[in-house]
Order: C-alpha cells, then structure tokens, then sequence
C-alpha cells in the first residue's frame, strides 16, 4: 500500500493550503490597493472642486471688491454658492497690521536706541497708518456641506480709494 501512495500524481492538502493561503493574501492586497486608490481619487476630485470654487470666488472679489471698511472685520460672511448648494463660502476680511516700531527694532518702548532717529519712528508711523488704509487680507474658506471637506486661499486686497497721506516732517 506504501508502494502504491507513491506512484500517484497530484498535490498533498499541505502544498493547497500553502496556495491558497498566498492566493488570498495577494487577493487582500490588490483590493486594499484598488479601494484606496478608488477613495484617494474622490478625495482629489472633491479637493479640485473645493480649490475651483474657492479660486472663483476670490477672483470675484478682486474684480469688484466691496467697499473696504472697519464693519468687514467684524464678522466672517458665510452665504452658499448660487449655482451649487452644497457648498458654502466664508469670507474673512482682516486689515494689514504692521508691528509697533520698538517691538521691530527689538527694543522695549521705554528705553530709547541711540541708533534710532526721531523722524524714523514719524516715518514708520505714516507708512504704518496708511498700510493700514491701503492692503485687506481676504481669506476665503470653501467647505462641502454633506463631507465636511473644506479648502482655504487667502490673498491682498488693495483698497483703491484709500488716499495716501504723508505728512511733512
């Protein structure tokens, strides 16, 4: 009987486990390789229509900026997309904010730097007054209502009528 288990052909239970075994893990692999590739490429299509839309808008604004005042900052403007419901924009509006001379010169506001010239902090305070007037960071924050997915640009507005004002010294 020995003599005769010898002679036949075929795969012991052994070797088919051993295949199947690799066929199943190469199998678990290409499908977690196919998912994420298939929820990746969502997420890049999502994240194009979120970078588009948040792009539109602030091309815009820029076109036809709103007048540029103190009660912009007050508060983000949230509204939802005419031509797509599902999104919704909000608007940040923020003044361009120079730091104060002395924390710029690194020195405290008490102490005086014999380097520093009274007409440097006059001239700063002027530059630093009429930026304020001039340059408006608009931040723009699109966000997908149902996902939660959200992308974010922000650019300078200037303020085309602001008037320069430089006092003489």
């Amino acid at each position: 009987m020995v003599k005769r288990l010898k002679h036949i052909s075929g795969f012991t239970l052994l070797e088919v486990l051993i295949a199947t075994g690799i066929f199943a893990a190469f199998a678990t692999a290409f499908t977690l390789t196919l998912s994420y590739n298939v929820t990746d490429s969502i997420r890049m299509e999502e994240e194009i229509i979120l970078k588009e839309l948040c792009m539109n808008k602030i091309n815009e604004i820029l076109i036809d900026p709103p007048d540029l005042k103190e009660s912009l900052t007050l508060q983000p403007e949230t509204k939802t997309f005419e031509n797509n419901d599902a999104y919704q924009y909000i608007l940040t509006w923020k003044r361009f904010v120079l730091p104060d001379y002395d924390k710029l010169k690194g020195t405290e506001e008490g102490n005086e730097d014999e380097d520093t010239s009274p007409y440097e902090k006059i001239f700063y305070g002027q530059i630093k007054d009429n930026l304020k007037e001039l340059i408006w960071q608009l931040e723009v924050k699109v966000k997908n209502k149902k996902t939660g997915y959200f992308f974010t640009l922000s650019t300078w507005v200037t303020n085309q009528q602001a008037k320069v004002n430089l006092k003489k010294i």
